[in-house]
């Protein structure tokens, strides 16, 4: 598989197309704690307007700080500030980083599988649609998982010299300051070595060396973000265990992220994973991977705020485990067992040709589509009927400003685009002395059975040809997906 040229273009265009259409974020955190921080070094956003984390000085600022050069880079691609090619380019670098960082795990692990699985390995490394849809996230969990991988190849290296170990103190240290809750999970590497390694004194010291020369550089880097000394990671753990900020945004028992397999349309194939995942912890307890997922895992449990995506760093192992399981109860001795494998592979395909071009956050959608085909500087209202993180809101529950009324401002300062929304049965006019033109985002038909002629379809989900000559049954009267129209009278 590492020569097949069919594979590798796949992995390219899948690559490519991800990074087009995965537009906005799948979490607001991935926009307003790394985007938006961006934004304000290059004077796009002010420090006013930045959510309560920048106040409180507890995010690591080297992730917007990489956003930040991208952003120079597109500058001088264009000569103007685009937020659409900004995070486009930001898209398309966390693909680049994630096909090299799968290539080395892929590469490292494949020879503890028998030669039978090692193909499958590949196939469902690269193209299980949760690694498709996490490898063009510029998330910090998504870079953390990258930079955890790559801590654990170097560290595994046959060559078991100072400068393999050393590298895998750098990666893992990076792994720690995108995601400070990688910390346990670094704690479990250490602690392996202890039990395990007989050259562990060495490996602890250049690991150590790695790790702090990263602690340094990024307090540093910090400092400077800043503007006065500080230890990030430590407001960070002030501000949310000691004060408890974080319950402000909901607490879970530990049992949630169980309920979120059960409950999510990939509930088949996550079932399959979960299984694997829990047969690998217990029948390899001495597996490294084994004592660096457990406390990651445990930790997450414990923490009263929970959300599934702070478990993605987990995702990239979860093909390993998946072969190891094939591999334990020799599912090659089974006959036609490649069939098998061929239909739990194909299950993949829907959701992965779903997630290549589905866009994760309508609003920023929105936004794209001003700025990719019209002047965004023109006066422009835009109505939805969600009331959701960039519309008007209210500080609530004792809860800082910041962390509510937030607005994506690299794609709205300097525009004439303004977002409001709109309940049931609610009439929507465009206000011609304020307004050029508005659009309307829809999700349901029944909404949208009195629209005028004079409106536009300017986007939608599904291609204008399926909605047209494919209604078999009337399935798009009864399918919500979003569309969104416009309304300008100048163009009537």
């Amino acid at each position: 598989m590492e020569r097949n040229k069919l594979f590798w273009f796949l992995v390219i265009v899948s690559a490519i197309t991800g990074a087009y259409f995965n537009v906005g974020y799948y979490h607001p955190d991935e926009h307003y704690q790394i985007l938006e921080f961006a934004g304000y070094l290059s004077g796009i956003v002010t420090p006013e307007s930045l959510p309560w984390e920048f106040h409180h000085q507890m995010r690591p600022s080297l992730q917007p700080i990489i956003a930040y050069i991208v952003h120079q880079f597109s500058l001088l691609i264009v000569g103007e500030h685009n937020p659409v090619l900004w995070t486009f380019l930001l898209r398309l670098l966390s693909a680049v980083f994630s096909i090299f960082t799968t290539y080395q795990f892929v590469k490292s692990f494949e020879k503890e599988l028998k030669e039978d699985y090692q193909k499958w390995f590949w196939l469902f490394s690269f193209f299980s649609w949760f690694t498709v849809f996490l490898h063009v996230r510029f998330s910090s969990e998504a870079w953390a998982e990258n930079f955890w991988l790559l801590g654990i190849v170097f560290l595994l290296k046959k060559n078991k010299t100072f400068q393999n170990t050393f590298w895998a103190g750098i990666f893992l240290g990076l792994s720690f300051v995108f995601r400070y809750q990688l910390a346990f999970a670094i704690l479990g590497i250490l602690t392996w070595i202890v039990y395990f390694d007989s050259s562990k004194w060495k490996k602890l010291l250049s690991i150590a060396l790695g790790g702090g020369t990263i602690l340094l550089f990024s307090i540093l880097l910090d400092s400077w973000f800043y503007g006065n000394w500080v230890i990030a990671p430590y407001h960070y753990f002030y501000q949310n265990l000691i004060l408890k900020k974080v319950t402000y945004f909901g607490t879970e028992p530990w049992y949630y992220y169980f309920v979120q397999i059960f409950i999510s349309k990939t509930m088949i194939i996550n079932l399959f994973y979960l299984v694997t995942f829990f047969f690998f912890l217990f029948y390899y307890p001495k597996h490294l991977l084994t004592w660096t997922i457990i406390p990651f895992l445990i930790i997450h449990f414990i923490i009263t705020h929970k959300e599934l995506r702070f478990l993605y760093p987990l995702w990239g192992f979860l093909p390993f485990m998946l072969m190891k399981f094939f591999e334990y109860i020799k599912l090659d001795k089974i006959p036609y067992y490649k069939i098998f494998l061929y239909v739990l592979f194909s299950i993949h395909i829907p959701p992965l040709l779903v997630t290549l071009i589905q866009y994760n956050s309508m609003n920023i959608l929105v936004y794209e589509i001003i700025w990719k085909n019209y002047d965004e500087k023109e006066p422009t209202i835009i109505f939805i009927k969600e009331n959701i993180h960039d519309l008007p809101c209210k500080v609530i529950n004792n809860r800082e400003a910041q962390s509510q009324c937030l607005l994506p401002r690299i794609y709205l300062n300097n525009t004439g685009i303004i977002s409001s929304y709109y309940c049931e049965g609610d009439s929507i006019v465009l206000d011609e002395n304020k307004y050029k033109r508005m659009f309307i985002v829809y999700y349901d038909f029944k909404d949208k059975k009195n629209i005028p002629k004079q409106y536009k379809r300017v986007y939608s989900f599904y291609p204008e040809w399926l909605i047209t000559y494919f209604n078999f049954g009337g399935w798009v009267n009864r399918t919500s997906f979003l569309e969104i129209y416009e309304y300008s009278p100048r163009r009537n």
